[in-house]
């Protein structure tokens, strides 16, 4: 039985979820709820929030416990416990940089851009580190399988493509990040 996700009509926190299922071949339903229905149907849900997956009658709420469960239960979590903390430290690092983000887009981007691409590059050379100190990129972040980390660089290309052609300049592998076959 697939699983279902529910989000709104948009990609937001949702996508990365999409990413994972579409490219690992994990079934699922997309199940999407209208923006002006949501105060009707938030009560509905554990936290009051989307996303939600269901895994049969069991929900899950917040992205990143849904991207870990589903990573646990289909093999792109890691073999060992170091395996799965190095997923965790990517993860978390990933959060980080998403959550500023966000910070700018909602609170301040005009007047904030410059300073945030600026800086982006010191931030994303972190990734760069960890891929090319994993079989010098040629493989995932964490390790010879896929993981949920291989999804960052779609995210993160996909969130500052307005900035990409800069970044691309400032990296020395940036073309040996993992690129998921669902992106195109």
């Amino acid at each position: 039985m697939p699983y279902k996700l529910v989000y709104f009509p948009v990609r937001g926190r949702a996508q990365c979820i999409r990413y994972m299922c579409i490219d690992n071949d994990i079934p699922f339903e997309d199940s999407l709820v209208e923006i002006e229905n949501f105060p009707n149907v938030k009560n509905t849900f554990m936290f009051g929030q989307l996303p939600v997956l269901y895994d049969g009658e069991f929900e899950i709420s917040q992205t990143n416990a849904i991207l870990h469960y589903l990573a646990k239960k289909h093999g792109l979590y890691g073999d060992s416990d170091k395996d799965m903390a190095r997923v965790d430290m990517i993860h978390e690092q990933r959060t980080d940089v998403f959550l500023e983000y966000g910070r700018l887009v909602w609170m301040n981007f005009e007047e904030g851009k410059e300073e945030f691409i600026t800086k982006l590059p010191e931030k994303l050379k972190v990734f760069e580190t960890q891929l090319v100190g994993n079989n010098g990129g040629s493989v995932f972040f964490c390790w010879k399988q896929g993981d949920i980390c291989g999804l960052l660089r779609v995210r993160l290309s996909r969130r500052f493509d307005e900035v990409g052609q800069r970044l691309s300049r400032q990296f020395s592998s940036p073309q040996s990040f993992p690129r998921p076959h669902c992106v195109t």
